[in-house]
């Protein structure tokens, strides 16, 4: 089955000079088991702005159905972790750049993070991370000054 490992949020400065978007960067590993290299994956990426008092505000989502790879067509390696001989990795990265008004959900800075989970092919009843192949996996959270 499927593990995602190594979750990370970054920011990006913005290209171009005159480009007022927040660039955001979620990247990570998935391990494969060599059956599920030549399977299609929906990829699924949402950032979300953590807060204390109230629940989390979703920022953005990466497509609604999900970016789709398959793991053999992408550069993979060998997972040396111990108890994973015989697993592949893949790494991926999924970018987002968001307006200001999107990203700027209270006062201060703010702390954004990143949640990922993975369905393969046979597994596409919903889209949501319940029942997912991966599980849900969360990014560490980014305190950015917005």
């Amino acid at each position: 089955m499927v593990e995602i490992f190594n979750p990370r949020i970054d920011d990006v400065p913005g290209t171009l000079p005159h480009d007022s978007r927040y660039h955001f960067t979620v990247t990570y590993s998935a391990s494969f088991d060599p059956a599920e290299m030549s399977d299609t994956f929906r990829e699924f990426v949402r950032l979300r702005e953590e807060d204390i008092l109230s629940p989390d505000d979703e920022i953005a989502a990466s497509f609604p159905a999900g970016n789709t790879f398959r793991p053999n067509l992408l550069p993979n390696r060998a997972d040396t972790r111990p108890g994973h001989q015989g697993m592949r990795v893949v790494d991926r990265a999924v970018k987002f750049a968001l307006s200001p008004g999107a990203v700027n959900t209270e006062l201060g800075n703010e702390e954004i993070y990143g949640e990922i989970w993975l369905r393969s092919s046979g597994n596409l009843a919903s889209t949501g991370p319940e029942g997912s192949d991966s599980g849900l996996a969360r990014t560490n959270i980014g305190e950015f000054p917005i």
